[in-house]
């Protein structure tokens, strides 16, 4: 009896980190996602000069919270699957300080597509589970 009611908690212990780490990629892509919108409307509105206050103050926000996430998300899945964000996040810096509108759209696409797509990679799964 004893040792159903240890595989019972066991069961439970990974299923609850499980649930956390479904939370949190879920949070990390929604907010990453969203803000990758938002600086690309900003980009937009600012085509001529892209490297303005406001564009700078975004990116600046996104970038501290992909370097916060980033660390937690690094425990739970593997780097290979988040260096592309880490990629566009730094070749986005580089356009924006360079001015560079198509490249910044183009790094803005790029980390929006990764952030709609993670999530489904990232997810809870059965072997994550075991």
């Amino acid at each position: 009896m004893k040792r159903w009611i240890g595989i019972i908690i066991i069961i439970v212990i990974l299923a609850s980190f499980s649930v956390c780490e479904e939370i949190l990629v879920h949070k990390t892509t929604k907010t990453l996602h969203h803000t990758s919108y938002h600086i690309e409307k900003l980009i937009k509105e600012n085509k001529a000069n892209i490297n303005c206050e406001i564009v700078r103050k975004e990116f600046k926000n996104i970038d501290d919270y992909w370097d916060k996430t980033e660390q937690l998300l690094c425990y739970i899945v593997n780097y290979e699957k988040i260096k592309p964000i880490n990629e566009a996040l730094h070749k986005l810096d580089g356009a924006i300080s360079e001015n560079d509108f198509s490249v910044a759209i183009e790094n803005v696409e790029t980390l929006q597509n990764y952030s709609e797509n993670l999530k489904y990679i990232m997810g809870a799964s059965l072997t994550n589970f075991l």
